[in-house]
């Protein structure tokens, strides 16, 4: 099936939340929270969140802005353990 015969009602999409221990990966900063929903006909027909532990302490202003400590993520899976399970639930 061609992506125009799909109606908007059938089309899946994911709503992507990430949350980052800073602003720019080049200066250290990694992903602390992915959330998604994936959504088809306005209903979630799915549902992804998981803690992403960065390799290193946040600072007291990302915890601030995104209330996620350092305790949170102490157990969590680093992104290299995460992302092929959150790249399975984005698949069909």
């Amino acid at each position: 099936m061609s992506v125009r015969a799909l109606s908007l009602a059938e089309t899946t999409f994911v709503v992507l939340d990430l949350e980052t221990s800073g602003a720019a990966p080049s200066t250290g900063a990694g992903i602390t929270e992915i959330g998604a929903l994936k959504v088809r006909g306005g209903e979630i027909i799915g549902e992804f969140q998981s803690f992403v532990n960065p390799g290193h302490y946040l600072s007291v202003f990302i915890t601030s802005l995104t209330v996620i400590t350092d305790a949170m993520l102490v157990d969590a899976p680093d992104i290299d353990h995460i992302l092929p399970t959150f790249i399975d639930f984005l698949g069909p």
